[in-house]
Parts: C-alpha cells; structure tokens; sequence
C-alpha cells in the first residue's frame, strides 16, 4: 500500500469513501501490505478497487488548482 499511496496520495481517502476501507483503527492496512491482500481480506475485487483509485485520483486531480491560478 505504500507503492499506491505514493502514486495515488488521495487513494486512502478514495478506498475509505467507497469500501470502508483504511480510515480508521477498525479498518486500517499497514503500508506493507499489498492491494491484493487488503482486496483479499476484506472480499473485495482487486481490479474493480484498482480501477476506482485511478478514476478516484483523476478526479481529484481535476479539483486541484495551480498557485498562479490562485493568486489570479
């Protein structure tokens, strides 16, 4: 899970908001740990959770805004 949160930082918040998944003590993972076995370990479908982080992340993308369009 650390591969994933470091190319898709908002993923936790993306796994939480959809599965219930990483947000808090009851349903966490441990950076260590792979996306197939927190699929596994909570009957989920790794290419499905997959496909939602990238689209979760684009999305999330798209809200950001630059520091010149801020200032602007």
């Amino acid at each position: 899970m650390r591969d994933v949160l470091k190319a898709y930082p908002w993923a936790q918040r993306a796994l939480f908001r959809k599965y219930h998944v990483g947000g808090c003590h009851s349903c966490a993972f441990q950076p260590n740990e792979t996306l197939s076995a927190l699929c596994q370990r909570n009957n989920l479908d790794p290419a499905e959770v997959l496909r939602h982080i990238c689209k979760s992340h684009t999305e999330d993308q798209q809200m950001q805004i630059s520091p010149a369009e801020t200032a602007a």
